[in-house]
């Protein structure tokens, strides 16, 4: 479906709910909102999320935790500030268009923001817990049990955001999966998380040919690296990958690679058990191999599943 793209059949090809998190960190008093697509802007976007409702909770929950704007002013000139909404009288924001905001108190907030988006929850949680401390001591129970809810809700969405980064930790990796005729092992190429090359190869391959082989795999993916977003497609295979890393950690089948270790990568690749078990969704389809080569191309028949674009 994602190669043919048939006219009529829209499974796999709605990707509406797929979106991004955007802190404007250029603007002099950013804010977070969910966002359709990323560009240039100058922005750090964070995603893209598989589901709409977790990006929207995450900046929901972010807003309601830090007092950052949420108006759409750009503060380029004058007429950004004055006239304040309702969010400053309910103490919801630091009031930057009123110039009562100190800049390094929100340049914390924001930093605080960027540390939870990229897995690192315990800035949020901290302020979480000394508001649940004063709330407790002045026996207000009610919003107590609000900032507990808070506090399992950031929890939740952390562990969303590092189960995509247990996937990425590694940027450039090869693993060996069972293929699909006797006598023969696919050699997945992973960057940065997502299948980028395939390749089957016999048992009894040279291990000069191998390295030869993979030797082409490896130049590509390093200039792909530096163009590489995750779109939605790289999205729901860094998922899957994720979930395998998780229930089989230390794997023998997972070989870590970089510049100096491809050849030791290769032979280790070639010593792997393949009677291991492996978990559901690792055997190797029925697909040509592919080298990477395709990423050099930009016409529309370029979404092979195997292949990264750039988003």
């Amino acid at each position: 479906i994602r190669r043919y793209r048939p006219r009529y059949n829209t499974v796999q090809r709605n990707v509406e709910q797929y979106v991004y998190v955007k802190v404007d960190v250029s603007n002099p008093w950013p804010r977070v909102v969910v966002a359709k697509d990323r560009s240039d802007d100058g922005a750090t976007y964070f995603g893209p999320f598989r589901a709409a409702s977790s990006a929207r909770k995450a900046v929901e929950l972010v807003n309601d935790v830090l007092p950052l704007r949420t108006c759409r002013r750009s503060f380029a000139d004058k007429r950004s500030y004055g006239s304040p909404c309702l969010e400053l009288s309910l103490h919801r924001c630091l009031g930057p268009c009123m110039g009562m905001a100190d800049p390094e108190q929100y340049r914390e907030s924001v930093n605080d923001v960027l540390a939870f988006f990229r897995g690192d929850e315990s800035r949020l949680i901290a302020r979480l817990h000394a508001r649940l401390e004063e709330t407790v001591e002045t026996l207000d129970f009610e919003r107590a049990a609000r900032l507990r809810d808070r506090i399992r809700q950031v929890d939740t969405l952390a562990r969303e955001q590092r189960g995509l980064a247990v996937a990425t930790a590694c940027p450039r990796a090869l693993l060996v999966v069972p293929g699909v005729e006797t006598g023969t092992r696919g050699i997945w190429y992973l960057l940065n998380g997502r299948r980028w090359a395939q390749l089957t190869v016999p048992d009894d391959i040279p291990l000069d040919i191998l390295v030869e082989r993979l030797s082409q795999v490896h130049r590509r993916a390093q200039l792909a690296a530096k163009r590489f977003r995750p779109d939605h497609h790289a999205v729901d295979e860094m998922a899957i990958l994720a979930r395998w890393l998780r229930r089989a950690p230390g794997h023998p089948a997972y070989l870590p690679v970089d510049d100096d270790s491809l050849a030791t990568a290769c032979r280790q690749a070639m010593q792997v058990d393949l009677t291991a078990p492996f978990g559901e969704g690792l055997v190797a389809p029925e697909t040509d191999d592919t080298d990477g080569s395709e990423y050099d191309r930009t016409d529309d028949e370029c979404t092979d599943i195997h292949v990264v674009r750039e988003g």
